[in-house]
């Protein structure tokens, strides 16, 4: 992966499906894009997943760093993102299927700041943070998922719907480099 060779990269949610495929495409390249077809050999990859999900992560174990912890819990994401000045966390971490509605706000919005805090404090330098289609309950709205691959002249620009870039500063006052996009359902809203 062009720009990651070198770079620490944390990755959460690691063991769910987006998150091992992230995984797959750090360590194997994405053979189906040239941009993208080579691996990111020498880029340091800590996973961050519950204790009961490491065993999933098992067929990376000699190119990942496992770190096992809660997002609920801030000594954890301090752990996950220590020694990590410089890095870019993926935030893909989420629940969608609660045993309680209190779990969406304690995962997906509690921890969520907790990571991003503790990333900021760690001087991360940016954060690509990711939700499924149903981050505060269940959305009945159907998408489709598509393979995308920039072109090497691709620019941002602030035309509708093309994203852009924001500075996000966590509670700490660091700033962490966001690029905001907004997903358009079927109906283009």
């Amino acid at each position: 992966m062009p720009g990651l060779d070198g770079q620490t990269v944390l990755v959460t949610g690691a063991a769910g499906w987006l998150g091992q495929s992230l995984l797959h495409a750090l360590t194997d390249g994405l053979s189906d894009c040239a941009a993208f077809a080579a691996p990111a050999r020498t880029a340091r990859i800590r996973a961050f997943v519950l204790p009961h999900e490491a065993a999933a992560l098992d067929g990376f174990r000699d190119a990942v760093d496992v770190v096992t912890g809660d997002l609920r819990r801030p000594e954890d994401c301090t752990r996950f993102c220590a020694r990590a000045g410089g890095a870019i966390l993926f935030h893909l971490a989420g629940i969608i299927h609660p045993r309680r509605v209190r779990e969406f706000y304690e995962v997906n919005l509690q921890g969520t700041e907790h990571v991003l805090a503790a990333a900021a404090d760690a001087s991360v330098a940016r954060a690509v943070v990711m939700s499924s289609n149903s981050p505060l309950g269940v959305n009945q709205m159907s998408f489709t998922l598509t393979h995308w691959c920039p072109s090497p002249s691709a620019t941002e620009g602030s035309e509708r719907g093309a994203p852009h870039r924001r500075s996000a500063r966590a509670r700490t006052g660091h700033p962490i480099a966001t690029r905001v996009t907004s997903a358009r359902n079927q109906e283009g809203t």
